[in-house]
């Protein structure tokens, strides 16, 4: 079977090489920040003068490398630890509460099907809000449902004839409240 290759462009070919010379150049500097790091370390360990002047240039005084021996690099040695005996100090914290960003209730959805019934019939209820803490639903003024979810569908049946007005109240976390109404005509069968 016979392969297939995509011609590169000249803009793919340049962003290749662009590429392998940024990771070629990013290694060579971490090379150069292990080897300083290290002579750094090989002259502080002998007692000799830093690698850096006061402006931050390198001087001329870089050992000879190839007298480096293992033995030369510094060895990390445990210290023991003194025990600090004293009382803590203790202030009087307060708490302030940081408020974060406000979230108003918002109903994204508040419908009844259907909107005009006879007496005996029923209607459905449904909603969705958004960032409500505690919802309640009343009906004409009375508790209906309390600890409602956040959204639902319901049915209800009005057992009176006129208008059964349904409110729906909601909270967000900060006791802020919001609400809607709906109305649904009730008529007697006749």
């Amino acid at each position: 079977m016979s392969e297939i290759q995509a011609s590169e462009t000249i803009h793919e070919r340049r962003i290749t090489w662009s590429l392998m010379a940024t990771v070629v150049i990013f290694v060579l500097l971490m090379s150069c920040i292990v080897l300083w790091v290290t002579i750094s370390l090989i002259q502080e360990e002998r007692g000799e003068t830093s690698l850096t002047t006061p402006t931050g240039l390198l001087t001329s005084m870089t050992p000879d490398l190839s007298t480096i021996t293992p033995t030369d690099l510094p060895r990390l040695t445990p210290t023991p630890q003194s025990e600090i005996m004293a009382k803590p100090v203790l202030n009087e914290a307060t708490w302030t509460p940081v408020p974060g960003p406000k979230r108003y209730v918002r109903f994204l959805y508040w419908k009844v099907i259907p909107n005009k019934i006879k007496l005996g019939e029923c209607i459905q209820l449904t909603w969705e809000t958004e960032y409500a803490a505690s919802l309640k639903l009343y009906r004409n003024g009375e508790l209906y449902v309390d600890k409602a979810p956040a959204e639902t569908t319901l049915q209800d049946c009005p057992d009176r004839p006129g208008y059964a007005v349904y409110r729906l109240v909601a909270w967000n976390k900060a006791g802020e409240s919001n609400w809607v109404e709906l109305q649904v005509k009730v008529v007697e069968n006749h």
